[in-house]
């Protein structure tokens, strides 16, 4: 088993239905499964589409990381999601990241963990250390909380807290 982070977005659609029925589905393939807060968030780098809802879960895999990608990609697919219709960096009903995998360092064509971009995205750092102050970079074992200090002009704000998003979970059918 291997401790996993994965980061959570959606911005076309019913976004907070979707992110809760994805968290619920995660329920059946991570272990001890844990998230954040949900964080409404500005698009960083098209701009000219629906703000985001994000969060960061943390969970227990078994398996490596191009089975959990596949999962995940499903999960994706089951959203709505179609990446060969929407624009790169576009709006969609579901994103979903694997951010780290364990202390695993991996690069291959369809995964980069630590995914690259989690340092400069405060949507994913302040999530992330939400759920895990002490967690560290494994390329160079800097603790994520000290990047957040060279973010800037990225708008943000707690959509829903962790006991409410609890509670929303507890109330689905």
């Amino acid at each position: 088993m291997e401790k996993v982070y994965i980061g959570m977005g959606s911005n076309m659609g019913d976004s907070l239905s979707i992110l809760l029925n994805c968290l619920r589905e995660m329920k059946g393939f991570l272990g001890n499964l844990q998230y954040s807060s949900l964080w409404q968030t500005e698009p960083q780098i098209v701009k000219d589409q629906p703000f985001f809802l994000n969060l960061v879960v943390k969970g227990n895999f078994e398996g490596n990381p191009e089975k959990l990608i596949r999962k995940l990609w499903l999960l994706e697919n089951s959203a709505g999601r179609d990446r060969s219709k929407e624009r790169r960096k576009g709006p969609r009903p579901l994103d979903l990241d694997i951010l780290l995998f364990g202390e695993h360092r991996i690069k291959t064509d369809i995964l980069t963990i630590p995914h690259p971009a989690m340092t400069d995205r405060a949507f994913v750092l302040v999530p992330l250390t939400e759920l895990d102050q002490n967690i560290k970079n494994p390329l160079n074992r800097k603790n994520y909380t000290d990047y957040l200090d060279s973010i800037d002009n990225q708008e943000f704000f707690c959509y829903k807290k962790q006991e409410d998003l609890s509670d929303l979970l507890q109330n689905m059918k």
